[in-house]
């Protein structure tokens, strides 16, 4: 069984959105999608995303799954 435990979107340092992410793994055979984002942290904010981006991700991924 084809799985991807960790996969990053546009809302932090890929290059798709998570639709587009979940149709290519539809596509390819994938069973099981892991989307891995770099969610909001108040220790440092250099390399994740807003509270504001992390709840529209989070929103986005319910929506999909």
């Amino acid at each position: 069984m084809k799985v991807n435990f960790h996969t990053h979107t546009s809302y932090c340092d890929g290059k798709n959105t998570p639709e587009e992410m979940a149709k290519a793994a539809i596509e390819q055979g994938v069973k099981v999608l892991g989307l891995s984002g770099h969610s909001h942290t108040s220790h440092d904010d250099s390399y994740c995303m807003s509270r504001e981006e992390t709840e529209a991700y989070a929103a986005e991924i319910r929506g999909l799954a």
